[in-house]
């Protein structure tokens, strides 16, 4: 499935993603530690910033996607962001669980093809 517009964004970005993790492995360690989970309100706040940021990045894209036509207009471009920060979370926990051991970049990028699927437009031309 050739991806466009708004899809391509999306997988770029949630590859990126996971590749920055599978390079990064310490990231997911300091997301997940303890001082960001219990500790200071600031470092909390600070964390919470950046996922809500990054979150409104991709709810932007995905909107414009459906303004375009490029992704389904019944779709939630805030489900979108949630699904693709959720899927990176799980790789990232996996990860500093593993202590880097197990690579999930390829079922990630599965997962990616499921997500793709049921959001781009000329995929309810098949009746999907």
């Amino acid at each position: 499935m050739e991806s466009s517009g708004a899809s391509k964004n999306l997988r770029s970005l949630f590859l990126l993603h996971i590749e920055f993790i599978r390079k990064n492995p310490g990231i997911p360690k300091l997301v997940f530690s303890d001082a960001a989970v219990f500790g200071s309100p600031e470092r909390k706040k600070k964390v919470i910033f950046i996922v809500r940021n990054y979150m409104n990045k991709l709810k932007e894209i995905a909107e414009k996607g459906i303004r375009e036509g490029d992704l389904m207009n019944d779709i939630s471009s805030e489900a979108v962001a949630f699904s693709m920060v959720s899927f990176a979370q799980h790789v990232g926990l996996i990860s500093n669980l593993s202590d880097g051991k197990i690579d999930m970049s390829n079922l990630a990028e599965l997962a990616w093809s499921y997500i793709e699927r049921a959001i781009r437009k000329d995929n309810e031309k098949d009746g999907r």
